[in-house]
């Protein structure tokens, strides 16, 4: 075990039960999106129930750059689209990888000169993955090595994109879908592996003509209208109050409005399938989304061998499986996973080195762990969230159900996400 931290410097989440309802962060997702497509409408719409975090704040003066004018500075505000998009000159997207591909696509298909940028943690993420398609289609785009900045230059325009996924991912496929839009032109995207339809669900609700099969996605040229949107609770945050109430005896928990989106709902399948006491009420469609109320309560869980197909409907799920499977009987073999390694840290590593904090077995993989669940956790947990959002919040389920709690070295950055982790995880224990 590593050396004790200094205990004023590190935050304790501390054991016992989670009790009560909450509204969980606005889906990031939905936020970002509800943001940069409604910018495309050249419209007037109000935008309820956003996520304030520190990602939404650079896809906010990505937005303003482009031309749009927000009035408000909270959940709740009124986006006015501009008539033409404006090119944005240089754009800081902070830490939000979402920002800056969607942001690449809506450039390349306007044809306007920018350049992208972030902190050190975004410039080490992989880029020409939405670069080299938008390429294909037309655009002038240069990485540095693959990665961050990104620099995009005029062109002469977008001809019909055509594209097989190399990856299967919401971001490459939302980069095509919006350059199409932007530029005029069609889209047809294959290869898909059922990854998030946010972007496709927002472009119907809005008007847009578009089908897609979860594998397939064609968009004809389509004007947007200027609709309402209302963002519901994002899965990602709600997965560790889930997981913590599932974990720790005594423990109910009820998560109202959440987003129940079928390419978003792996977390709640895998842990039905561990024998999780998880029940759904409510259920209705709000702005396009299908969105309920979870009710998760304690439960004997046991491992199994994920379903590799689950982990694109639960990628930022899996740090809170992982917790889960820490106190199953048996071991949980998680595959499918590689794309962990290239979020804000490694999270194949910074999941194992939680867990192996706290006394649990766990095997690495190229693309995944197998976690062997135990009765008995180290008295003091020492966590290093390597300024991940995810890993704090994880240490956090994990400290509910262990014997005296865990020391997070960086909590803090939860708030990039979920900007009231700490109050809300506060009122759960009270």
């Amino acid at each position: 075990m590593p050396g004790k931290m200094s205990s004023a410097s590190a935050t304790r989440f501390r054991p016992g039960p989670l009790h009560g309802a909450l509204r969980v962060a606005p889906d990031k997702s939905i936020s970002h999106r509800a943001l940069l497509i409604g910018a495309l409408t050249r419209g007037r719409l109000s935008l309820t129930n956003l996520n304030t975090g520190a990602d939404l704040q650079a896809t906010r003066n990505a937005v303003t750059a482009l031309g749009a004018r927000i009035d408000g500075d909270g959940p709740d505000l009124t986006l006015h689209a501009p008539e033409r998009l404006a090119a944005p000159g240089d754009v800081d997207c902070l830490n939000s990888g979402t920002t800056m591909r969607l942001l690449m696509g809506i450039l390349a298909g306007a044809a306007l000169p920018a350049r992208l940028s972030g902190d050190d943690s975004l410039s080490r993420r992989p880029m020409e993955r939405v670069a080299a398609p938008l390429r294909e289609a037309g655009a002038a785009i240069d990485t540095v090595e693959g990665h961050a900045p990104v620099t995009l230059r005029a062109h002469a325009g977008l001809h019909a994109v055509s594209q097989r996924l190399r990856v299967p991912s919401a971001q490459v496929k939302s980069a095509l879908l919006l350059a199409a839009l932007v530029a005029g032109t069609t889209a047809q995207i294959s290869g898909d592996e059922r990854s998030r339809d946010h972007t496709e669900r927002m472009l119907r609700y809005l008007g847009a003509r578009i089908t897609w099969d979860g594998e397939r996605i064609e968009l004809a040229p389509s004007p947007l209208q200027a609709r309402d949107i209302e963002v519901p609770g994002d899965p990602s945050a709600a997965a560790f109050a889930i997981v913590g109430a599932l974990v720790t005896p005594g423990s109910e928990v009820r998560v109202e409005r959440l987003c129940l989106n079928p390419t978003r709902d792996g977390l709640l399948r895998a842990l039905r399938a561990m024998g999780a006491n998880l029940t759904i009420q409510g259920e209705r469609e709000v702005c396009g989304e299908p969105v309920g109320d979870v009710i998760a309560r304690a439960s004997a869980l046991h491992g199994v061998d994920l379903d590799p197909a689950l982990l694109p409907t639960m990628i930022d799920e899996v740090p809170a499986l992982a917790v889960a499977a820490a106190f199953a009987r048996g071991t949980t073999h998680i595959r499918n996973a590689a794309e962990l390694r290239v979020k804000e840290s490694d999270r194949i590593e910074t999941v194992a080195a939680m867990l192996e904090a706290a006394g649990i077995a766990v095997t690495r993989h190229p693309d995944g762990l197998d976690v062997t669940g135990t009765a008995h956790l180290h008295e003091r947990i020492e966590v290093a969230s390597h300024g991940d959002h995810r890993i704090a919040m994880a240490a956090a389920a994990l400290a509910a159900a262990s014997p005296a709690g865990v020391y997070v070295d960086d909590a803090q950055c939860a708030r990039v996400s979920y900007p009231r982790f700490h109050e809300a995880w506060a009122e759960l224990q009270r």
